[in-house]
Parts: C-alpha cells; sequence; structure tokens
C-alpha cells in the first residue's frame, strides 16, 4: 500500500483491474473526530486498493492579493471580520441562507462574497482534479467551505454561496458530516473557537446536512468503532457500484 497525501498512499498491485474510482469526503466541527475516521477508512482498505488522503486547508484569499490590501482591509475578509458574529444588518439562520437583505450597505458584501465563493470553488476544483488513487479521501471539503463562507458573510444569502462552491467544486460520491455537540467539540480542541462560535457553525452544517439524499449524517458522539464499520460499509458499497 502507498498513500499520497497527509498519511500518504495505499497502493494495489500493477497489472490489476482498475476499480471506479470513489471520492469520500469528512466534514464537521474541529473536534468532531474526521482526522481518527479517515485513519480508520486508509487502514481498512489497506489490501487492493489504492487510497489517497487529501487535507484541504480552507483558502481563499491568494496571498500575493492579501498582501497587497491595507491590513485593516484584510480582517474584513475572513475570520476576523466582526469576530465572526453577524453584520448588523443580517443574521444567520439554522439553515443558513442569510436573512441579510440586499441593501445598499450589503451589496459591496454580496460581490466580496461571491468571489470569495468562486475562489474557494476553484481551489477546491484545483486539489482534487487530478487524483488517480482508487478512493480520494477529503479531509474537509465542499460542506467546510461553505460553513466558514456562511459563518463570514452573514449578509450575503447562504444559499447562494453554497450553489456558487457547489457548482465549481466537483460533488464527493460520499460526503459524510460528523456531528458533535459543540460543548463537546469545544472540549476537544479548544483552542480556536468559542462555545457561541461552534454553535452558530454546527447550525450551517446542520442546514446543509438537512438537503435530501446529500449527506452521510454521523453521530460523533457513537462509539469510534461502531462509526467506522458504517463508514467502511457506505465506501465499500460505492466502490461495488451500490
Amino acid at each position: 500500500m502507498t498513500v499520497v497525501g497527509r498519511t500518504g498512499i495505499v497502493g494495489a498491485r500493477s497489472g490489476e483491474p482498475r476499480p471506479r474510482q470513489v471520492r469520500v469526503s469528512f466534514s464537521g466541527l474541529d473536534g468532531a473526530g474526521k482526522t481518527r475516521q479517515i485513519e480508520a477508512l486508509v487502514a481498512a482498505l489497506e489490501r487492493g486498493r489504492t487510497v489517497e488522503v487529501l487535507w484541504v486547508p480552507f483558502k481563499i484569499w491568494p496571498e500575493p492579493l492579501l498582501n497587497r490590501l491595507p491590513a485593516g482591509l484584510r480582517s474584513r475578509l475572513g475570520p476576523k471580520r466582526g469576530a465572526g458574529d453577524p453584520s448588523p444588518g443580517g443574521s444567520t439562520p439554522a439553515d443558513g441562507r442569510g436573512a441579510a437583505g440586499r441593501s445598499p450597505r450589503s451589496l459591496p458584501w454580496w460581490v466580496v462574497g461571491s468571489f470569495a465563493a468562486i475562489s474557494g470553488g476553484l481551489s477546491l476544483r484545483r486539489r482534487v482534479r487530478h487524483g488517480e488513487a482508487d478512493v480520494i479521501v477529503l479531509d474537509r471539503y465542499r460542506l467546510d467551505t461553505v460553513v466558514k463562507l456562511q459563518y463570514w458573510y452573514s449578509d450575503v444569502s447562504g444559499h447562494w454561496l453554497a450553489r456558487v462552491v457547489e457548482a465549481l467544486a466537483p460533488a464527493p460520491d460520499l460526503e459524510f458530516l460528523l456531528r458533535v455537540d459543540p460543548e463537546v467539540a469545544y472540549a476537544r480542541k479548544p483552542e480556536q473557537w468559542s462555545v457561541a462560535q461552534l454553535t452558530r457553525q454546527a447550525r450551517l452544517y446542520d442546514g446543509l446536512a438537512a438537503r435530501p439524499g446529500r449527506v452521510v449524517t454521523l453521530d460523533a458522539e457513537d462509539d469510534p468503532d461502531s462509526i467506522a464499520r458504517t463508514v467502511e460499509a457506505h465506501v465499500r458499497a460505492a466502490l461495488n457500484g451500490a
């Protein structure tokens, strides 16, 4: 077995018939247990399959562009924008659609948010398009990108941001959301987000996962081995064309 990417590529013997390729993404709050489940899946597929693990860091704005902007403007384009809170003119309901109106005040952020969604979708597309393994495992992907965009740009329609990203980034065959209580996630990884911020992000994930037939939602507080067996069953079924 060989692994390319964050954990390396697991390879089948040369000369064997090539099975269909399956793309699998793992999404969820920091602390949901994505890394553990990815490692379990790679171990389960060690024999007879090639597996490529791609960590997809959330990167929207090109560094050369950011470096040309004033520091104050840079801080408003991403994580520091309003400390992650909705802007005065809008709100972020659970479905992520955004209640912000298209007032003159919000229009510049519609432009900025739309550009960010295009940039994010194209970045995801570039990262996955050349994968050649039987199974491409994506550590963070479309769901996570959409959630971060909806979180940052709450005065832009979350539905619109999701549509832009999903139109540009190839859909995975399996999209797993590891759902975890924000307080549990915070206890596991308290270094980046507050409980309140994680709660907002969790609502956004739930809104995206509620769409029919797109996301396999797993309770990340269940027994990890049980979750791993469920994930493996879904992936093997996909590999077999089910």
